[in-house]
């Protein structure tokens, strides 16, 4: 019998790979779904790329005790082997990543700000800690010349008044109005409270919500603030503070 998915698997130590994604032939997804590990109940394939001739990235999407989360799987190309972790390249430092299409989630993000260049994709729980410190020292100060900004609202199911808070966002008309409302949550704002809607617009403000949601969870976004780069990869929001303009 198969054995399914455990924690101690999702849990799987780290590996350092001397080596660069270049990209090449990697093993196929119809290869890949014919193994035991990816017949695994929650497991999906997201995508596939060659590390090296004896190494294959594979991109996946497991149920896990934490929900959702995208992982990284690396499989040997004779496809006896299975490791789940991070890889980096071992001469960059670079986390081995497969580029994703982000473009196809612009349309359905809850907030768009700036004509920038460089995409950043946002997902933030406005009762968050951290996405309020997020907010005040990264999305409030970035160049709106340098960066085009889609934030996805990713209320935590712990957090009493984070759907409340979301809904109140997105009520708003303009992108600037809602950056406002989420800017003055960040600052304790309690205005939320006081939100009051036709069934109509709840309507509307929740089949957004759930749309944003479910983006959140394709990408195995487990935790917030989680940002991403117009490849898919992960982006330090910390790292972007310096560098954020007053």
């Amino acid at each position: 019998m198969r054995k399914s998915l455990t924690p101690l698997a999702i849990l799987a130590s780290t590996i350092l790979l001397m080596a660069s994604a270049a990209s090449a032939t990697p093993l196929k997804v119809e290869e890949l779904s014919q193994m035991n590990f990816f017949k695994n109940k929650g497991i999906s394939i997201l995508g596939s790329a060659e590390v090296n001739k004896d190494l294959t990235l594979v991109s996946v999407s497991a149920e896990t005790p934490q929900g959702k989360q995208r992982m990284s799987a690396f499989v040997t190309n004779d496809k006896k082997n299975v490791i789940i972790g991070s890889g980096y390249n071992d001469q960059t430092g670079e986390q081995l990543t497969i580029p994703m299409d982000m473009s196809k989630l612009k349309n359905d993000a809850g907030i768009v700000l700036g004509k920038g260049k460089k995409d950043l994709f946002v997902f933030t729980d406005p009762e968050c800690p951290f996405c309020k410190k997020m907010d005040k020292d990264v999305l409030s100060k970035l160049s709106k010349d340098e960066y085009t900004v889609y934030v996805y609202l990713f209320p935590l199911s712990f957090h009493q008044h984070a759907e409340a808070m979301s809904m109140h966002i997105l009520s708003k008309k303009t992108a600037d109005e809602k950056m406002k409302a989420l800017h003055a949550i960040s600052n304790d704002s309690m205005d939320f409270q006081n939100a009051s809607y036709t069934e109509g617009e709840r309507s509307k403000i929740k089949a957004s919500l759930a749309k944003q949601m479910e983006i959140a969870q394709s990408l195995g976004v487990s935790g917030t603030p989680t940002l991403f780069d117009s490849k898919g990869s992960p982006v330090n929001w910390m790292s972007l503070a310096p560098k954020a303009t007053k």
